[in-house]
């Protein structure tokens, strides 16, 4: 199998003493709630360990304020974690720096998020395009592989041309849907 990502004992602490807290965790075997009456600290993440191979479809899921999202957000460190490892195709995310973690975020991963996260003055074709105007990619190159994203998933013209002001234009499931194809532009 050829493992893509790959967690290994990631935790995330919140608070201002994280590395005491989780040094206290690990010697006193302290719970969650000792850890907030002790330290004021919040375990969001505690020793996570996964891995995802190629082409598996891989779902995190859990009650609302479990840590999904926290946990997701160390993929591409938009939140840096207290300790653990994180390998992404073999980089070890937590050994970049900022503009290597930059080209990373830009060239490798891409993330939705619960908000759309779309620019409401764009164009469906516009927001999808966007990750290669962010590269630098010539107008005429990235909006016809826009398109031919667009075309692949049956967003024709109509649809590319939108604009993106969801709460007036367009359905939540075509903002999603253009939030999935700037994904695409990624890869």
């Amino acid at each position: 199998m050829d493992t893509v990502i790959e967690i290994s004992n990631v935790w995330k602490i919140f608070g201002e003493r994280p590395q005491d807290a989780l040094r206290a965790i690990r010697d006193k075997g302290l719970s969650k709630a000792q850890v907030l009456a002790e330290y004021n600290a919040v375990v969001g993440v505690a020793d996570v360990n996964l891995s995802v191979n190629r082409g598996e479809i891989f779902c995190i899921m859990g009650l609302s304020g479990s840590g999904k999202s926290t946990l997701v957000r160390h993929f591409n460190r938009l939140l840096e974690p207290t300790d653990g490892q994180i390998l992404i195709e073999g980089t070890d995310v937590m050994g970049l720096g900022v503009k290597e973690l930059q080209r990373f975020r830009n060239q490798k991963i891409g993330m939705v998020f619960q908000n759309f996260a779309l620019m409401p003055h764009r164009s469906v074709l516009d927001n999808v395009a966007m990750p290669l105007e962010i590269r630098n990619i010539s107008k005429n190159d990235r909006m016809r592989q826009a398109a031919a994203i667009l075309d692949i998933v049956e967003l024709g013209p109509g649809a590319q041309n939108t604009r993106m002001n969801c709460q007036a234009v367009c359905s939540s499931a075509l903002a999603l849907r253009a939030r999935l194809r700037r994904i695409l532009m990624c890869s």
